[in-house]
């Protein structure tokens, strides 16, 4: 399930960071944004999402020795990059009255708004999904023992105090909702920044879009680090291609290959359906929260035996942690259930999310791999650290 989650990871982050540089049916791009009568194909947008790919593995597969100066540079981008954004929006766009925003709730397709609520609530969780992916790069990462959870934790509490301050200016600048929704680039945040700045738009999208490319090749990395360590500790097929790692780059070069491949086909998807891809976002976030709930569900169980049964950790949750754990392991199943519902009440085979049967399918496969062979094989990472 994880490397499922991350190979959809990879394939989602990069298909949104085309979406910006062109367009594809539902989707949004800078040229409808300039040329509303600019008629969008499907193909334009996968051909563009093919590009990203292609420099996201030149990236990864041929300069990774630079990937800390390259993410140290965005970095610093992202940390002042919010600034701009949220100055702009308070000093040049309108201002819609403040009970707009507090008081002033409607729904896009369930009824009541809290039952809305809950299936909307999809969107915001994929802003915050895959903070786990320092994880998957701990076996490059300096003390990672240390360095990796307090990279976890800190991007995530930074993300979300900064996240609240942007959400605010741009809930506070968006003067008419459902202009914003109809939109011809199909994100509003480029329609609230052009009724703040026409042209102003420009610099402050190449912005995003430089930063949403940083987290591709981060995606990318992480995904491709998790299926060759999966595939080395032989839980995956073809495992020995999979893990195989480049004597001279000490990178491993075909799991970087096929999660390239991998983005590309998904993409294609979009030239005959975009509600098949967005299917595919829906994966992955089922397949992170079950990976979610197993992994915490392990150790609560553990906790719940004795402290003393889990491995000695350089950072700890404390004695705050069968708290946080049963909070996150309640969540993450709580989430599972609303993440495969359709976006509109009336279902038909293309507003149906066709997330849940594609995870039943693969649940499935993966539970017949592991008791036909997995289980012969697999020791699993722990048994490997300890040996």
């Amino acid at each position: 399930m994880s490397t499922l989650s991350w190979q959809a990871t990879a394939a989602g982050a990069t298909f949104v960071d085309g979406e910006h540089f062109h367009a594809v049916p539902g989707g949004a791009c800078l040229a409808s944004a300039y040329h509303p009568d600019y008629v969008i194909q499907g193909w334009h947008g996968t051909l563009v999402v093919g590009a990203v790919t292609i420099l996201v593995g030149i990236v990864n597969g041929f300069f990774a020795d630079s990937l800390p100066q390259i993410q140290k540079f965005m970095a610093i981008l992202f940390g002042v990059g919010w600034i701009p954004v949220v100055v702009v929006l308070i000093a040049l766009a309108p201002h819609p009255p403040a009970g707009d925003v507090f008081t002033k709730f409607s729904s896009e397709g369930w009824s009541p708004m809290g039952l809305s609520v809950m299936v909307g609530q999809i969107s915001a969780l994929y802003s915050l999904v895959s903070f786990d992916a320092a994880a998957h790069m701990s076996e490059e990462v300096r003390r990672a023992g240390l360095a990796v959870p307090r990279a976890m934790m800190w991007s995530y509490t930074a993300n979300a105090v900064i996240g609240v301050v942007v959400v605010f200016a741009y809930l506070y600048s968006i003067p008419d909702v459902d202009a914003a929704l109809s939109s011809p680039t199909g994100f509003p945040i480029l329609y609230v920044l052009q009724e703040a700045t026409y042209w102003g738009t420009l610099p402050i999208a190449i912005m995003l879009i430089m930063i949403a490319t940083a987290g591709c090749i981060g995606c990318n990395a992480s995904a491709s680090r998790e299926t060759f360590a999966f595939a080395r500790d032989d839980g995956l097929p073809f495992k020995n291609w999979l893990a195989k790692v480049t004597p001279k780059s000490l990178i491993p070069f075909n799991s970087v290959l096929i999660t390239c491949i991998i983005t590309f086909l998904l993409s294609l998807i979009n030239i005959g359906s975009t509600v098949a891809f967005n299917a595919i976002i829906s994966l992955q976030l089922i397949a992170l929260m079950a990976t979610y709930a197993t992994s915490i569900a392990c150790v609560l169980f553990k906790r719940m035996k004795g402290e003393h049964n889990l491995p000695s950790a350089q950072w700890s949750l404390g004695r705050s942690g069968k708290a946080i754990n049963t909070v996150a392991l309640v969540y993450s199943i709580y989430l599972v259930f609303w993440i495969g519902w359709p976006p509109l009440k009336a279902v038909t085979p293309s507003t149906f999310n066709w997330a849940t049967p594609m995870f039943g399918a693969i649940f499935l496969f993966s539970l017949v791999f592991y008791y036909t062979n997995g289980r012969k094989v697999y020791k699993g990472p722990v048994t490997l650290v300890q040996a």
